[in-house]
């Protein structure tokens, strides 16, 4: 069995048909899109990070430093394929496992509690009058969000749990 990596590079033609690149995806793109619940997939799919995009009339060399950025909801409800934009499309983002922690707990507190509900905490120490933090950081969770994971990661769990922000600022 050969392996296809899950990622589709997406451009919309004039003719309304959406190209992909590599052809070999095309399979796995229209079970995406004719699944049943293709359109919350897709929107869990931009709420985590996995599809980019670059508008036509953006330059494609690289060399001007144009280059897609991550599709957040707010863009996506309320955008227009236009012909020629691409989309770079992560269908099975990497997934780590962030709802094991409690984020805004000590690491000390937890690891006493005898409780099978709670979670483990993952804050060792922490100075807020000096902006600085010490976790003590989950196995398996990345620091920095990946290539088709912009919320699983330390960083944005931190910040969740500290701001109680959880959009997707588009940046990548």
């Amino acid at each position: 069995t050969s392996v296809v990596e899950a990622v589709a590079h997406c451009l919309r033609e004039k003719s309304n048909e959406v190209k992909l690149l590599p052809s070999e995806l095309a399979g796995e793109f229209m079970e995406f899109v004719f699944a049943p619940n293709a359109q919350q997939a897709a929107r869990d799919l931009i709420r985590i990070g996995a599809i980019w995009f670059l508008p036509a009339s953006a330059s494609r060399d690289p060399s001007h430093g144009i280059k897609p950025r991550r599709l957040s909801i707010e863009q996506a409800d309320m955008m227009v394929l236009e012909p020629h934009d691409y989309l770079r499309i992560h269908f099975h983002p990497r997934r780590f496992p962030v709802h094991d922690f409690d984020w805004n707990a000590t690491y000390s507190e937890s690891r006493g509690s005898s409780s099978e509900n709670s979670k483990p905490g993952v804050i060792v120490a922490e100075n807020a009058s000096k902006g600085w933090i010490v976790i003590n950081k989950p196995s398996g969770v990345p620091v920095h969000m990946t290539v088709d994971n912009a919320r699983e990661n330390v960083q944005a769990c931190i910040y969740h749990a500290r701001c109680g922000s959880s959009t997707n600022d588009g940046d990548g």
